[in-house]
């Protein structure tokens, strides 16, 4: 199944139960169209697929429609290549594509980054933004 078969706007419900996967070319686009019209509320991250291929969770397409979060992103995309170019999985399927979590580390860290006392990392309020790894819509 394609992009194409689905009926949007889906559900959450309904989504949730989807993936959709895609190359990193179309993936790439998807990155600009977000940098140029996404939410930085809304930072889709593909995970890669033992195959080379990305997916995300559909969920991500109940942000498309009137007052979501991707909405103008998805105003700005070629909806016709998305249709052909998304394969849409059940969510079992594409996860049991996923490579292999690589194991924990046997030995305990011994010392860690502090500022000040306190452990270096994002703060309260911070944004952490996640590169543009973030499979692409094709734009118009």
């Amino acid at each position: 199944m394609t992009l194409g078969d689905l009926t949007l706007p889906i559900s959450y419900e309904d989504a949730r139960q989807l993936a959709l996967v895609f190359t990193p070319a179309l993936a790439g686009r998807l990155a600009e169209l977000h940098a140029e019209y996404g939410s930085p509320k809304c930072v889709p991250v593909p995970r890669v697929l033992t195959d080379g291929r990305l997916m995300l969770s559909a969920d991500v397409l109940t942000e498309i429609g009137s007052g979501g979060l991707l909405e103008a992103m998805w105003a700005a995309a070629d909806k016709n290549v998305l249709a052909q170019a998304v394969e849409v999985l059940p969510w079992a399927d594409a996860v049991a594509l996923l490579p292999p979590d690589p194991p924990f580390p046997t030995s305990s860290p011994t010392s860690s980054v502090t500022t000040g006392g306190a452990v270096a990392g994002p703060t309260s309020g911070s944004t952490v933004t996640f590169g543009p790894s973030l499979g692409g819509v094709i734009g118009k």
